[in-house]
């Protein structure tokens, strides 16, 4: 754990942490993981980060495959979404196997040519853009 999280925060990660290690050891044939996640967001890319590393240090012999969204300046709500996502991309190349890069530009247009959504928001492309990507590769 790193020693500059908050209390609350090492509590907080280490009970999911737990919790998360708990359903591991559930299945007999998991073959890897799976992260989809944000590349410019605060929370979804340094908590993605962390515990990729923990995962890394755990079981180091499970693939461990990424979806992550590249930010894009046209839809950006946040001044250091590229900043982020660059602080995020040392932990890709350490720890992912493999990584998947889906362009947020590319989704949002997908949502207004082929969901005739005028202006998608967030909502929409996370419940229909997304599972319809991470479907597409477990099939």
């Amino acid at each position: 754990m790193p020693m500059n999280t908050t209390p609350l925060a090492r509590r907080s990660l280490t009970s999911s942490w737990t919790e998360f290690a708990k359903l591991a050891d559930q299945y007999t044939g998991l073959q890897g993981f799976l992260a989809v996640h944000s590349f410019s967001g605060g929370t979804s890319s340094g908590l993605t980060s962390l515990l990729i590393e923990w995962l890394s240090v755990d079981s180091d012999k499970k693939s461990k495959l990424e979806f992550f969204i590249d930010p894009a300046p046209q839809v950006s709500t946040a001044l250091v979404e590229p900043y982020n996502s660059i602080s995020t991309a040392y932990t890709t190349l350490e720890h992912f196997d493999c990584v998947f890069v889906v362009g947020n530009k590319a989704i949002y247009d997908n949502c207004c040519r082929n969901l005739d959504i005028e202006c998608p928001a967030y909502t929409n492309l996370k419940y229909h853009c997304f599972p319809q990507i991470r479907w597409s590769f477990e099939c």
